[in-house]
């Protein structure tokens, strides 16, 4: 517990960190306004937590403000790395005359930190059981070399293992890729049987991501996670972490704070698969946006398991094309191909029946046998929110893409968010063209994606109405709705901005 100070006593030289700050606090008032030979009026113990806190973005501290502070000034606990530089803001600011001073503090919390470290390392050195290795990706994983000789050289650096974070939207390989990258032989030479694969898509929180990490490695829970932190210290080390999106969706606070952890350990190289598009803090990350396979690397792959014999089908340009370059897909439809004498039934029960038909024959529901069900986790994520979702149902009578300007004049206000969260669930990407009002730009949904909402989210009766009229009025204009990609928007937008009676 920190030591209780009398108003008059002088600055503590050499306290600890907890004292420290009690002494700022409660004795001096320190603020960026003050100096160190003039005391202030002590501070308001729930203010100075209230401006702690209210600095950091959104979602980062899902703790009671006044309950934190009252553990730091007890030496309970110490504060995570995102509190560090709001409470050197909040006493200091840019006042050069507290230098020193905030330096201690500095020197004071690291110092506690080291001591903390020190305490948890009673673990044993030999607390690591085996595990088993990372499973090689599949004997159909292709079309990746490019993406692989790039992130594995990076990987296999001697000088360079900042964390990598892999992005795309469902079945697009990103989990493969990864098993692909840690089974590079320059990857196996660096870091030999410390290569974790470490599963998070059960893992609701930052406590069960820590739980996972330590299973994998397998470390002794009992000890702890920092323990486990220390341990890592000893050796290289890669941690291929999973699905990284289900804790941080649920807590991203609290997960970018482990993610911060391992960052700090040099020797600890994370390689992690996200699904969707977001700026994920915790670290400095070497980010990389995984894109559909080109129409070749489809080809092979849909070949490779199907026959060679369907390079002659005439479908088979017509169902890639109907299946955007997702290697998950192509390989459930190509696993049905198999053994078939051509795709004529298959493609038509692909307009019958859409994504619900690309699974496996003993499908078990399990997001790996079935398109619908892996893609249906993106959808009922939180970020899918009732206006995201319309926003592809109206998206699917738009297959050369959907303008966000187009969007508003369907949609109303709430366009623009439902345009961002399609994007940051990895479902779409911007494309744009050049017009005569300068650079024109739209959503361009892969056609399976639109071809799974038809199936299973199909759009109202009031919405195709809606969708109907503005056609009608853009027909008028252009004689031809695709001339809106060529065109621009905004004469549209003007004629309904004329109408004060248009919408619903």
């Amino acid at each position: 517990m920190a030591r209780r100070w009398r108003s008059s006593d002088p600055y503590p030289v050499g306290a600890s960190f907890e004292d420290l700050l009690e002494w700022h606090l409660t004795v001096w008032g320190t603020n960026p306004r003050c100096s160190p030979h003039k005391r202030h009026r002590p501070w308001v113990l729930r203010n100075f937590a209230t401006a702690v806190h209210s600095g950091l973005p959104d979602g980062k501290d899902e703790t009671s403000p006044d309950r934190k502070l009252w553990n730091w000034r007890n030496g309970i606990d110490l504060p995570k790395l995102i509190h560090d530089h709001r409470i050197l803001e909040v006493l200091f600011g840019d006042n050069a005359d507290l230098t020193n001073w905030r330096k201690d503090l500095e020197d004071a919390l690291e110092a506690a930190r080291a001591a903390k470290r020190k305490k948890a390392t009673g673990a044993p050195r030999t607390t690591f059981a085996k595990t088993r290795p990372i499973a090689p990706p599949t004997a159909y994983f292709m079309g990746r070399d490019e993406e692989i000789a790039t992130l594995a050289s990076r990987l296999a650096s001697a000088t360079d293992l900042g964390p990598m974070l892999i992005q795309g939207g469902p079945g697009i390989g990103k989990t493969e890729l990864t098993r692909a990258i840690a089974h590079q032989e320059a990857v196996v030479a660096r870091f030999a049987d410390r290569r974790y694969f470490v599963p998070l898509d059960h893992s609701v929180d930052a406590e069960s991501m820590q739980h996972a990490i330590m299973r994998a490695v397998g470390f002794e829970p009992r000890y702890g996670f920092a323990a486990m932190l220390n341990a890592l210290r000893e050796q290289e080390t890669l941690l291929v972490l999973d699905n990284l999106e289900t804790p941080w969706q649920s807590q991203y606070g609290p997960t970018e704070e482990v993610l911060a952890e391992l960052a700090t350990i040099p020797q600890v190289a994370v390689l992690a698969s996200f699904r969707g598009r977001e700026a994920v803090g915790g670290a400095r990350w070497h980010q990389y946006a995984l894109e559909a396979l080109p129409y070749h690397s489809s080809c092979d792959l849909f070949c490779s398991i199907a026959g060679q014999k369907f390079l002659s089908d005439p479908l088979l340009e017509r169902f890639l094309t109907a299946l955007s370059g997702n290697p998950l897909a192509i390989s459930l439809v190509a696993q049905r191909a198999y053994g078939r004498a051509s795709l004529d039934p298959l493609w038509r029960e692909w307009l019958q029946n859409g994504t619900r038909f690309i699974e496996e024959p003993q499908d078990m529901g399990d997001g790996i046998t079935s398109f619908a069900a892996s893609v249906d986790r993106t959808f009922q994520s939180h970020q899918m929110t009732r206006d995201a979702l319309r926003f592809l149902q109206i998206a699917t009578l738009f297959p050369f893409g959907l303008g966000r300007r187009e969007a508003k004049i369907i949609m109303g206000d709430g366009a623009f968010a439902a345009a961002e969260a399609v994007v940051r669930l990895g479902l779409t990407a911007e494309a744009g063209h050049k017009s005569g009002s300068g650079v024109y730009t739209y959503l361009k949904v892969p056609e399976l994606i639109l071809t799974h909402v038809r199936t299973f989210y199909p759009i109202n009766d009031a919405d195709q109405l809606l969708v109907d009229q503005f056609r009608q009025t853009a027909a008028a204009l252009w004689k031809d709705v695709a001339a809106c990609r060529r065109a621009t928007i905004d004469e549209v937008a003007r004629f309904y901005d004329a109408e004060d009676d248009w919408g619903p």
